[in-house]
């Protein structure tokens, strides 16, 4: 069986301070379980390889993922 989205929110849902962030994924097909977030606020998951982490790494690199991309924003507002 081969992991679907649905399967990674459901892993993420787990863990309640990342909760509302499984709403917040996309699937791709990158060679990384986690691939950074996009311009419109998405995080980009392979469910392939996000699957095979535990729900507590998977947590924490989605939580660092969407940490990251804030502070690329706060960055990029600053040197206007």
């Amino acid at each position: 069986m081969t992991p679907k989205l649905r399967d990674i929110q459901t892993k993420i849902r787990k863990i309640p301070e990342v909760r509302f962030l499984s709403e917040m994924i996309g699937e791709c097909d990158l060679p990384s379980p986690t691939n950074g977030v996009t311009l419109q606020g998405v995080l980009l998951v392979n469910p392939r390889l996000a699957f095979e982490l535990s729900t507590e790494v998977l947590a924490t690199r989605v939580r660092n993922e969407f940490k990251q991309a804030q502070q690329l924003r706060q960055e990029v507002i600053g040197f206007r």
